[in-house]
């Protein structure tokens, strides 16, 4: 029988222990005389051994491990579902199984299935939920998939691409185009009577220029406090009640939105608008080809001018022109198209007409706010008629199809450099372009335009990139005296900290012996102090460009924003000092024309001479543009005029916080 091979070691101890009559042996006769042999009888056996046999019986059927149900199965009737569904489990484990899921219930019973979660009208409900945290662009899917995204000033933006780097951002400026959403810029619209606008804005704004172009200028608090960059267009005309659109960054809206908050007599409203960036050489080829004009749009002549090569550099810088464009998702460029060839002639034309720019070239609809609100209709409409179409391509605009009112503002270049030498400054005309505004609603039909038409997307470090090429501040960490610059240094002081916290001794800089007191942080206060200046909170900053401030007879105890280029080999970081060189430095800087610059002796070695600071750079690296080590910051103003002159500019010395190697340098005046 079966159940006799089920007879353990254990079991045959207990049966030869226990007495003849329990165990079921009988005693009979042996042979010649001798021992009885011993007999089992089963019946009587098997019935003292019964108590015995049901507990193993119960034993094996029943589940006393630490392994759950599922995992009794052999390896390959397992199956990952049959953790949670108790169906996937054969019919004669589902009893157990019910019982343990119900001592072990799931983590999420909510949750849905992939197929559920994916319907498109579930996907907005969730992207709505995610997005109330941090706000999100019109463009956000697109870029979260193309992009390494990160959380600034409560927005979700697009740090970096996933596969381009900076020196492809660089091609695409020389050769081609690139584009940015900055829709994150905030928009102000200010409206009220001609001349309290003007008197407001008169106040708060340094510069400001009575023009009908955009300008770029600093707002000021009523103290004469900085608080950030802003662009300000004015609505043309001559009628009394007047709007106008200032466009502030983010990190400085907590501080500026208060200011325009308290201005009398003007109401404040913020407008729905987009804004898009296009940058290179063919920005403005990329711009026709993304957007059809309508037939009934004004400046249209203007409009077909601007296809020639280089038209964005004859115009005058923030010219604006307002065009009425068909719905940009009728016709998505197919493929990409080289930019045409310059027409004679074209170049004089453009100058004429930047002469004769028509002072309502930016009047249309999309002052209207009323009027930029518009009902578009739904993609599968314009997929269904394109799916109708007996030869692919362009969609034709009927009457039902929407009109929208955009604005093409031009955005100058780098200029041209003041002096002779190798590097002194990017290209003429380098980063030139135009930006694009356009209603609400209208971000992903006309950023998909703009990139079938050969632009390339940029993100934040591209931004940042240009204007470090082109050697002006970029963002919050180059507007020194505001308080979004020390916003900005305070983030980024516990972000470094935390990188050096988590390093060993052995791997991390030894700040103690290369003399920074304060690392990770540009020391503004002690530079003052070294000066006999009192310290303030936020450092004083020049209005005016340090050449000015050279040009008149005092220099005043301020910062001044300048630009620094290596003069012979080495590159720099952020936050790197900028010093006043040594009366040896100088020397072997004439004589040697292979010495690059002054090295502090090792560790415990004698004559370390650290070099006074003067200044620091907040954006450095190298510089594509200029083939060197560059770097935009602020220096001292009254010890620039102390510093010795070399190829016809200051000499300075610029060191990283973390090495020891000075690098000499020539400030960009």
């Amino acid at each position: 029988h079966a159940w006799l091979t089920r007879i353990t070691a254990s079991s045959m101890k207990k049966f030869a222990s226990q007495p003849a009559s329990v165990a079921g042996i009988s005693d009979g006769g042996g042979r010649g005389g001798g021992p009885a042999a011993r007999a089992i009888d089963v019946m009587e056996f098997a019935a003292a051994r019964a108590k015995e046999m049901k507990a193993m019986e119960t034993a094996i059927k029943s589940h006393t491990g630490v392994r759950r149900v599922h995992q009794t199965l052999p390896r390959h009737m397992r199956r990952r579902a049959t953790s949670h569904n108790v169906k996937r489990l054969p019919a004669r484990l589902r009893a157990a199984g019910l019982r343990e899921m119900a001592d072990y219930p799931p983590n999420d019973p909510s949750k849905t299935g992939r197929r559920y979660r994916r319907r498109p009208s579930n996907l907005r409900a969730e992207y709505e939920s995610r997005s109330r945290q941090h706000r999100w662009l019109e463009t956000h899917i697109w870029h979260a998939k193309r992009m390494h995204m990160t959380t600034l000033w409560g927005l979700r933006l697009a740090d970096r691409p996933c596969m381009r780097h900076v020196r492809a951002s660089h091609r695409s400026l020389r050769k081609s185009c690139l584009a940015h959403d900055a829709s994150y810029l905030q928009c102000v619209e200010l409206s009220g009577t001609r001349d309290v606008v003007t008197a407001f804005l008169t106040r708060v704004l340094v510069p400001y220029r009575q023009t009908h172009a955009e300008f770029a200028s600093t707002l000021h608090a009523i103290d004469g406090t900085p608080i950030g960059p802003v662009r300000v267009l004015l609505q043309p005309g001559a009628a009394a009640h007047v709007r106008a659109w200032v466009w502030i960054h983010p990190a400085s809206a907590p501080d500026a939105m208060p200011l325009l908050a308290a201005a009398e007599g003007i109401a404040i409203s913020p407008a729905a608008l987009l804004r898009f960036q296009l940058r290179g050489a063919h920005a403005a080829h990329v711009l026709r080809r993304a957007l059809a004009l309508d037939e009934s749009s004004p400046n249209a002549a203007i409009w077909a001018a601007l296809d020639q090569p280089g038209a964005l550099d004859q115009l005058q810088a923030g010219a604006a022109l307002s065009v009425t464009v068909v719905d940009p998702r009728l016709r998505h460029p197919s493929a990409r198209l080289p930019a045409p060839a310059p027409v004679a002639g074209a170049a004089a034309t453009l100058r004429q007409l930047a002469l004769a720019w028509p002072a309502d070239a930016s009047a249309g609809a999309l002052w209207d706010p009323v009027g930029r609100v518009l009902p578009a209709c739904h993609i599968k409409e314009i997929n269904a008629r394109r799916a109708q179409m007996a030869v692919p391509g362009r969609l034709a605009a009927s009457e039902a199809d929407a009109r929208v009112p955009v604005m093409v503002v031009q955005r100058e270049g780098a200029r041209q450099a003041r002096t002779g030498s190798r590097g002194a400054s990017a290209p003429l005309g380098y980063g030139s372009g135009c930006d694009v505004i356009a209603p609400a609603t209208w971000g992903m039909a006309v950023w998909l335009a703009l990139v079938h038409a050969g632009a390339h997307a940029g993100a934040l470090r591209e931004v940042d990139q240009l204007a470090f090429e082109m050697g002006l501040p970029g963002g919050p960490r180059d507007w020194l005296g505001t308080a979004a610059h020390e916003r900005n240094a305070a983030a980024q002081y516990v972000a470094d900290m935390d990188w050096f916290n988590r390093r060993p001794p052995g791997k991390r800089p030894s700040f103690d012996l290369l003399g920074i007191l304060r690392p990770f942080t540009c020391d503004w206060a002690r530079i003052l102090q070294r000066h006999g200046c009192e310290a303030h909170v936020l450092p004083p900053v020049s209005r005016q460009p340090l050449r000015v401030l050279l040009a008149g007879p005092d220099l005043p105890p301020v910062f001044a924003f300048t630009g620094v280029r290596v003069l012979r080999r080495g590159v720099v970081t952020n936050i790197a000092q900028i010093c006043v060189p040594s009366v040896d430095d100088v020397a072997s800087l004439r004589a040697d024309k292979a010495f690059g610059g002054p090295r502090l002796p090792p560790r415990g070695g004698a004559g370390i001479h650290f070099r006074d600071v003067i200044g620091y750079l907040t954006s450095a690296g190298y510089s594509h543009a200029r083939g060197c080590g560059y770097g935009v910051g602020h220096v001292f103003a009254a010890a620039v005029a102390a510093l010795p002159v070399f190829d016809g500019a200051r000499v300075v010395l610029v060191r990283d916080q973390a090495s020891p190697q000075y690098w000499l340098a020539l400030l960009d005046v």
